[in-house]
């Protein structure tokens, strides 16, 4: 297994650098298509940037002939259902490789009569052990709750403020953020007109050890 990082932009990167960026991808990752691998993944999400940005590294794949694989990291039901041109441009994709991963059972139906004769199976989000830690017995601590995720309204996030400034009322808690998204200045707005910034915590984007030390506490 190889596996290949590409330049992991912030939600609010403006979209030609995006492109430029995804452009430097696909000369990275170029070498890797001509060694005769049985499957090649590709990580995207599903929104009309992601899918144009990803055309180039499809068409690339599919000219060399490699079995490439998207595997769908959430999907736009209602706007396949509503959109014509973005149900085409989906189409168009999925005629580049050779099938898709998606997240829930839900969408693999959705999408199977959509594309029947494509080929689409289900993939949950797989999450490494996290080292055992147990909280002492006698230490006095607040409820801590966290959300991590894309910081976009499809996640909920903006429901989950709502609940919480609910929650604090009743009971003396914090809530730790840990995501970046192009929703996250008029999220911070929302958190500032609830009077809650003081209850909550904003990490920006975390992975590795900085993560599980989150989940821990």
């Amino acid at each position: 297994v190889n596996i290949v990082h590409r330049i992991r932009n912030n939600e609010t990167t403006p979209f030609i650098s995006r492109i430029l960026e995804r452009l430097k991808d696909v000369f990275q990752i170029t070498p890797y298509l001509n060694n005769a691998y049985d499957i090649i993944v590709l990580n995207t999400a599903h929104d009309y940037k992601t899918l144009i940005r990803d055309f180039p590294l499809l068409i690339i794949s599919y000219i060399n002939g490699c079995n490439l694989v998207l595997m769908f990291h959430g999907s736009d039901l209602l706007k396949l259902k509503l959109s014509c041109f973005f149900r085409w441009l989906t189409g168009i994709e999925l005629k580049l490789c050779k099938g898709g991963l998606l997240l829930s059972a839900e969408e693999k139906s959705k999408w199977k009569r959509m594309w029947p004769k494509k080929t689409f199976q289900v993939v949950y989000n797989p999450l490494p052990p996290i080292p055992a830690y147990s909280r002492n017995k006698s230490e006095k601590s607040k409820p801590i709750f966290l959300f991590v995720g894309r910081i976009i309204k499809e996640k909920g996030i903006f429901e989950l403020i709502e609940a919480f400034s609910n929650v604090v009322k009743k009971q003396e808690c914090r809530l730790i953020i840990a995501g970046d998204g192009l929703e996250l200045p008029k999220l911070k707005e929302k958190v500032a007109q609830l009077g809650l910034r003081k209850f909550i915590t904003f990490t920006g984007f975390v992975t590795g050890d900085n993560l599980w030390a989150l989940y821990r506490k």
